[in-house]
């Protein structure tokens, strides 16, 4: 395994807790014969074997117990685009936590492509292992079985009768045969009692705390022989990601030494812990047990609910272990394949899964070291020629933890090249490990296309413990380790208190930097919401060599050592500078609150590399791997996508922020799509091939949700070849953002009954409106005028901290609502996830239709009741505090500002320009009518208006001087003259963009009004005008081609002058 080829190496250097980037990669070929630069025997080694397939992909890790509240928390992008297959949940209308009721968390879950939906029937109870009569609790069954199968979502639910038994009713279980005996017994009573009033229904058992032999193979012999065997076998696995093959392995031999001769389906619908959670670097391990082994699971509730197994920082907002499983999900549709690591199956060690889809022409693979860092190598073999020839195109990329509560971008690609295979059929892939990152390599055919820039920049990590302390009140603590997976995952294992009210601590970072400029400085830190001190998240100050302090807030977590993190920029020269954390800045400013850091980030700041994000099409989710291409056509990356009719390309698009960005999608050949962003199409939303030469681009200038965006581009008509998807996004300060973004305080809105201003908040942008609930009498309305009707993206920045007093672990926390009206219409509800602080303001994004001029804009909230329609539920057991509390919040959040923007803004064609044209004669504009879609349709004059339908994009024909083709923004089709007539009077119509002649004019400048936007437009094929017939002024006349007019003609004759304001 000679390595050849250019060098991109990946190397990390570790020096007085500093670890630092250098972002590129080595790729090496296999050889079978001399090996020039042998890796290190010490070189932990993956092999991925492409020549042995391991069984379809399952994908069944993406689960999370607990993990959906209910609509839009999270989102149905954050559902769906981390691929949740299943997911355990409460006991509709149960006590033991606030939401996640599993008949309405079942439309969000199953839209977003979920399957089994599993309901702890248990979870009727307030407390944990809380136990009434057998007869009473069959009573609750009876209530929930008849409840899910009324459901039009009953196809998916699986019962789970019993949780944790061995811990809890049936304590003892896991050793003594007498216990075992009693719960064996009740749960074939329970599964008859249940199959009698639903024959149909699933089950899922005995769900232990983990895996015991002597509990399963006593349950697993006593329900063969008894006719009641589970349809899904659960069992706990928390503790180390060895215990997954361990235990399934054994699960499996207990089944064939049971008799049961067809293996059942397998779900650890519980798996790891608060260590590993968040953590890309460890959350591998346990995600290729769970594939290898072919049995699903379901990330664990230790902490809040709502949030996708710990994968979301927000209502919207990926963390890195959402990308991981983002990358996880999208290996759907193809077979895994044999990895082996020098590791085996140790915990903490370095592993891997991957998967082969043919039909795509691709392999994946998805890394970790388990928590360490260093070298490693991850041999490809078996590489076979016939689906990849004999180069191969190699993009690596980079998923670093954020922590938390840390919001996370699009993973990182590192290095994109292509790479000889060697005689062995075989590639050596080098990364230099960072124990808190994940790492996913995707290989394709290569040879045909180019290398996509990275846009990796050079990164450093500081330690916090490792920095030096100074001042008063300082301390260091360790957090979660391999022997301490029940505590937080901590970059370092360690983490720095002291910056409180009232202290002296300064913690000073010795930092090195390779390059004079800005760079982001990221500090990752956590406040307590309860503490005494907090007040919202917790100012501190950041100063550069002694220089002017930065105020940073840190922000407020459920917990401690929740981590999250926050941005300032600082400009740094090249070499050697002291960055400071203190809780004094300027001025004689002071921290208020209490905050723990674990480790400071800087990344350079390249306009060039960051300013956008380029997403390649063929590593896209396809709806048909057949339709990714490799063939040489001047594409980026490894290949394109062809769409058809019908098949479909989807990007997850991340945004820093709620605003604008320009969506470029990269195209050729004469086909049609259509792109939609997160379900709705934008305005310029067809993307129109003109040529089967050159690429063309179009842009669409969108309002992306803050967090995950889903934008499909899916074929309409003909073949579209797609090359990528370039997002570039715009500041709050930019142009494009003020000129279209408005602003409404809403203490200045209309407030009715208990609804208040209240100015006391820290965070806020003014006064905050609360009291917002409890029925319609309380209310805030917004007066908002629009300057033309459509869709608006309305975003509303809101703090909700409303909770419900917890008896166990997990904070209970509430999602509020408010019911958002227009004009008096109907009312849309909208969910707002907990903030964590009333003090502590996320943004939230929703459309709404508006009309031409002034909007009232009402928010009201209602008590919302159990699935009956009409009972509220409250606490009625446990024996708490809180026995009477209701269930379901009857609140809006707290409402600081709400912003209102067109959803979309037309921006033109890229490299040409948009206009209308108007005919001089008559005043009226050329029209697609009655926005037809229809190829054929001949086009008329009508009277000018703001529609689609009359305007079009000019793309320029390459080589062809002023030669354009014009699609029209409704139909998406092109100004076509009818079957290539050359003859006066032939139909000028709109067609499927073919890039024929009879579909290019070239614009020859008209003089004679004086007016240096006017023009004629001459079809290249036959070189006669656009006309309108006999010359009329009607609405309605027809257009059709005419010999063209002399210049002298035409101060007077002027249907063929079309007046093309859009060009400059």
């Amino acid at each position: 395994m000679a390595r050849i080829g250019q060098r991109r190496s990946t190397t990390r250097r570790l020096l007085h807790g500093v670890t630092t980037s250098l972002l590129s990669l080595t790729v090496a070929a296999g050889t079978t014969t001399v090996m020039a630069t042998p890796a290190s025997a010490a070189t932990p080694t993956l092999t991925v074997d492409l020549g042995t397939s391991t069984g379809a992909f399952r994908g069944g890790a993406s689960g999370a117990l607990y993990g959906l509240y209910g609509p839009d928390v999270p989102t149905n992008n954050l559902i769906a685009g981390m691929g949740l297959t299943t997911t355990n949940t409460k006991y509709q209308d149960g006590q033991q936590h606030p939401g996640s009721d599993a008949l309405e968390i079942a439309k969000p879950f199953t839209d977003s492509g979920g399957g089994d939906i599993l309901i702890y029937m248990t979870d009727v109870y307030r407390a944990n292992y809380e136990r009434e009569s057998y007869s009473a609790y069959q009573a609750t069954m009876k209530t929930q079985v008849e409840q899910a199968m009324a459901s039009p979502y009953a196809s998916h639910v699986v019962f789970v009768p019993y949780n944790e038994p061995d811990i809890g009713w049936f304590s003892g279980m896991r050793t003594n045969s007498s216990t075992l005996a009693a719960f064996n017994s009740e749960w074939r009573q329970t599964y008859n009692f249940i199959k009698g009033i639903w024959p149909a229904a699933r089950l899922a058992g005995p769900n232990l705390t983990s895996y015991n032999s002597f509990a399963f193979n006593g349950f697993l012999s006593y329900c063969k022989a008894n006719n009641c065997l589970p349809d899904v076998v659960t069992w706990h696995t928390l503790g180390s990601p060895a215990d997954v093959r361990n235990t399934v392995n054994a699960y499996r031999a207990a089944e064939t030494a049971a008799g049961i001769t067809s293996p059942i389906t397998v779900n650890l619908n519980e798996y790891a812990h608060r260590y590993h959670l968040t953590d890309p670097g460890q959350m591998v391990q346990w995600i290729a047990g769970l594939e290898d082994s072919k049995v699903d699971g379901n990330l664990p509730y230790w902490n809040i609910n709502g949030n996708l197994g710990d994968s979301a920082a927000a209502q919207n907002t990926p963390n890195a272990q959402w990308w991981l499983y983002n990358w996880y999900s999208s290996m759907r549709g193809g077979n895994t394949v044999k990895v082996t690591s020098t590791g085996a199956n140790a915990a903490y060690t370095l592993q891997g899964v991957a998967g082969l889809d043919t039909a795509k022409k691709q392999a994946r693979v998805i890394l970790a070291g388990g928590g360490t860092s260093g070298a490693s190598d991850t041999v490809i073999k078996n590489i076979d020629p016939a689906v990849f020839g004999s180069t191969v195109h190699v993009s690596v990329f980079q998923d670093r933890y954020s922590g938390y509560l840390g919001s996370s971008a699009t993973p990182t690609r590192l290095s994109d090249a292509d790479v000889a295979v060697g005689t062995d059929g075989s590639i050596t892939v080098p990364i230099a490990l960072d124990a808190m990152s994940a790492y996913q390599v995707i290989v394709s055919p290569g040879g045909t296309g180019s290398a996509t820039a990275s846009d990796a920049t050079w990164t450093g990590t500081y330690e916090a413990e490792n920095a030096t302390l100074s001042g008063s009140g300082y301390n260091i603590n360790t957090e979660g380790t391999t022997a301490h997976v029940d505590k937080f995952a901590t970059s370092g294992t360690k983490d720095v208190g002291g910056l409180r009210t009232g202290s002296t601590t300064v913690i000073s970072f010795p930092v090195s930097v390779p390059t004079t400029g800005d760079y982001d400085l990221s500090v990752f830190g956590s406040s307590y919401a309860k503490d005494a001190d907090v007040k919202g998240p917790t100012n501190v100050y950041a100063r550069v060599d002694g220089g002017a302090s930065t105020r940073i807030d840190v922000p407020v977590g459920f917990q401690w050592v929740v981590w999250g993190h926050s941005e300032a920029t600082v400009h740094l020269t090249a070499g050697s500078h002291t960055i400071t954390l203190a809780t004094t800045g300027d001025n004689g400013a002071k921290t208020v609150g209490d905050a723990l850091v674990d480790k400071i980030d800087l990344r350079y700041k390249d306009a060039a590399v960051q300013g956008t994000t380029l997403y390649e099409a063929e590593q896209a989710n396809l709806s048909d791997s057949g339709t990714a291409t490799y063939a040489s056509q001047g594409q980026s990356g490894a290949g394109a996508v062809n769409l058809t009719s019908g098949k479909s390309a989807t990007f997850w698009v991340y945004s820093e922020r709620d605003g604008y960005a320009d969506l470029t999608a990269r195209f050729r050949n004469t086909g049609q799509a259509a792109l939609t962003v997160n379900g709705k199409t934008a305005d310029d939303q067809t993307l129109s091939g003109a040529t089967t030469g050159a690429w063309s681009t179009s842009a669409n200038r969108v309002y992306l949700n803050g967090g995950v965006n889903k934008v499909k581009v899916t074929g309409a008509s003909g073949t579209l070849a797609l090359d990528n998807l370039a997002v570039t996004p715009f500041s709050a300060t930019d142009a494009v953002t003020t000129g279209n973004v408005v602003t409404y305080q809403a203490e200045n809105g209309t407030l009715t009954g208990t609804a208040a201003a209240d100015t006391t908040y820290s965070q806020a942008n003014g006064g905050v409106v609360t009291g917002i609930g409890n029925g319609t009498a309380n209310s805030l309305t917004l007066n908002v005028n629009a300057p033309a009707a459509g869709t608006y993206a309305m975003t509303m920045r809101y703090a909700n901290a409303e909770e419900l007093p917890s008896n166990h672990y997990n904070p209970d926390l509430y999602a509020e609502h408010a019911d958002v009206s227009v004009n008096g219409g109907n009312a849309t509800r909208v969910n707002f996830a907990s903030t964590l602080d009333w003090n502590q303001f996320e943004d939230y994004t929703v459309p709404v239709t508006l009309a031409k001029g002034a909007n009232a804009v009402k928010f009201t909230a209602s008590q919302l009741f159990n699935w009956d329609g009409t009972t509220i539920g409250k606490v009625y057991s446990g024996g708490g505090t809180d026995i009477g509390q209701p269930m379901r919040s009857s609140s809006a959040p707290h409402l600081d500002q709400i912003s209102f923007a067109p959803s979309s803004l037309h921006i033109g064609a890229p490299a040409g320009f948009s206009s209308t044209a108007v005919a001089q004669h008559s005043g009226l504009c050329l029209e697609d009518p009655a926005k037809s879609s229809t190829d054929g349709t001949q086009y008329q004059q009508n009277t000018c208006g703001s529609g689609q339908e009359q305007t079009f994009d000019f793309h320029p024909v390459t080589g062809t001087a002023d030669t354009y083709t014009l699609v029209n923004h409704s139909s998406g089709k092109c100004l076509d003259v009818s079957a290539l007539s050359t003859a006066d009077g032939a139909a000028v119509q709109q067609w499927t963009c073919l890039g024929a002649a009879n579909q290019r004019f070239t614009l020859r400048p008209v003089t004679a009004l004086g007016n240096s936007h006017d023009y004629q437009l001459v079809a290249v094929h036959s070189g006669k005008c656009v006309d309108v017939s006999t010359i009329s002024t009607a609405p309605g006349a027809k257009i059709h081609q005419w010999t063209c007019d002399a210049a002298s003609a035409l101060s007077t004759k002027k249907n063929q002058i079309w007046r093309l304001l859009g060009k400059n």
